[in-house]
């Protein structure tokens, strides 16, 4: 399932207006592409730890389940989104809804979030 996350973030990788996408799997591996020179690798891999790391708190803390998550820059919003086997993914797109209308930002949340129902009988 790892390979099949990754290609398909790979491909959504050439999306206008996205300006970062990764994941973060269950086992902590990492892997995701800057689409644009603000967002360096170094950057983006503690962004995407970070990302974790706060769906494990809000867990622990019982304070609310919840499968998606969204941050509001000036410039930019990051959209997160955990699967039920703790793989993070994570998205900075821009705020310009002209160039990534909110429902597109959806359905690539709805998209990651029940993947396995597109890839019957892949291995996890």
């Amino acid at each position: 399932m790892k390979e099949h996350i990754n290609g398909w973030v790979s491909q959504q990788a050439q999306r206008t207006g996205l300006f970062a996408i990764g994941v973060i799997h269950f086992d902590n591996t990492f892997f995701g592409q800057s689409c644009s020179s603000i967002y360096q690798p170094l950057f983006l891999n503690n962004s995407w730890r970070s990302l974790r790391e706060t769906f494990q708190a809000v867990r622990d803390g019982q304070q609310f389940d919840s499968l998606s998550l969204r941050w509001v820059y000036e410039h930019a919003c990051l959209y997160a989104a955990q699967r039920m086997d703790t793989t993070v993914l994570g998205l900075y797109v821009s705020r310009d809804e002209q160039l990534v209308p909110r429902s597109e930002v959806e359905q690539l949340l709805n998209e990651f979030l029940f993947m396995e129902n597109f890839c019957v009988g892949s291995p996890p």
